[in-house]
């Protein structure tokens, strides 16, 4: 489960998991980002990343940059933060990790459509 607003200039992402072994994880990264058609950079303000009594933390601040692909609608770019590639298309994107190990899929949640889901998981 996942959270990931954009702002014109912001980026927050918070995801928790859990793997084969029933083992949960966490990462949060805040972070500035520029996207313009020919390039993508992202400053980490700060990451953290918790799994099981594991936690690192990244406050290096280092700026990165990948190039942008456009083509028919679709905009696809290499989020070097975490080493995924990242395709947005119509109302969602895709992000898939550099060695194909995953692909995580989303999409754009209405703020009312986000309230009712909340208020099922809080009664679940």
């Amino acid at each position: 489960m996942g959270l990931q607003p954009y702002t014109t200039r912001d980026r927050n992402f918070n995801i928790l998991s859990k793997d084969a072994d029933v083992q949960f994880s966490s990462l949060s990264i805040v972070s500035t980002y520029m996207l313009t058609p020919a390039e993508y950079t992202e400053t980490p303000l700060f990451s953290i990343y918790v799994r099981g009594q594991e936690i690192r933390h990244d406050l290096s601040g280092q700026t990165q940059r990948s190039v942008v692909t456009m083509d028919a609608g679709r905009l696809q770019f290499h989020r070097p933060v975490e080493q995924r590639v990242t395709i947005f298309e119509g109302n969602g994107f895709t992000s898939t990790a550099a060695n194909n190990a995953s692909v995580d899929t989303w999409e754009k949640v209405e703020r009312g459509r986000l309230e009712t889901s909340r208020e099922a998981l809080r009664s679940a």
